[in-house]
């Protein structure tokens, strides 16, 4: 390919432009997997049609490659096993995705909701209604779509109802903003809900590499203008 890799310090330090689909095989298997394309590479495995190919050999010593989709953008949208997320980096072999379901609450709760990101000196916000709205949150990741979210958190909810009944206001605010990151639009999903009984990590969402571990990956290509989409099946296509 003509570059020496050891000068970039490694594969983790290199900066990276896009992925692709990439069909090989793997202990005697053909699989699929979602690979990403070096930025000092970019201009040259685009001029040469090639090249990718190429990389996937040389570079990435896989066997026998088949480039089944030159191009995934960063923030591409998918749906992974019935739940809608964007593809945001690679971390070896992981992807960090993040959420794109839009939670769903009555309007009297997203105004509820405003007044805890201010404050929690509001004289509106009770222990009582944190109560309440923690118990929404609950339900809606015990049985709706966020049920499907990769790494779900609802029975980490659920098992600290007890210790969020406990906390002061003043917690109980800041652990039902946290527990709102979960289903945070373009959110990464990370939430510290140690109060709780949980992880100072909670619900942080990765996925394979490998497009053969999901029961269904759909990249979903929007038009500009948003009146049409193209979906394709990243293990059948």
């Amino acid at each position: 390919m003509g570059e020496d890799i050891s000068k970039y310090g490694g594969y983790a330090k290199i900066s990276q432009s896009y992925f692709f689909l990439v069909e090989h095989t793997f202990k005697k298997k053909r699989i699929r997997t979602i690979e990403t394309v070096p930025a000092y590479l970019k201009s040259q495995i685009e001029s040469d049609p090639d090249a990718l190919k190429r990389y996937c050999a040389e570079k990435l010593g896989l066997v026998d490659p088949y480039i089944r989709l030159r191009r995934i953008n960063y923030q591409s949208l998918a749906k992974y096993n019935g739940f809608y997320v964007t593809i945001c980096s690679k971390t070896g072999v992981r992807f960090n995705i993040a959420n794109a379901v839009r939670l769903t609450l009555p309007k009297e709760w997203n105004n509820y909701i405003k007044k805890l990101e201010k404050t929690e000196g509001d004289e509106e916000i009770t222990e009582e209604k944190n109560i309440e709205l923690y118990d929404i949150l609950t339900d809606k990741h015990l049985n709706s779509i966020f049920l499907k979210r990769p790494n779900p958190v609802g029975e980490n909810l659920k098992n600290g109802r007890e210790k969020f009944v406990s906390l002061s206001k003043k917690e109980q605010v800041s652990t039902l903003n946290n527990i709102l990151l979960f289903t945070g639009f373009a959110s990464a999903g990370k939430a510290d809900i140690s109060s709780i009984g949980g992880s100072k990590n909670a619900g942080a969402m990765t996925v394979s590499k490998n497009v053969n571990n999901a029961d269904e990956f759909i990249l979903i290509e929007n038009s500009v203008t948003g009146i049409y989409s193209v979906r394709k099946d990243l293990k059948t296509i």
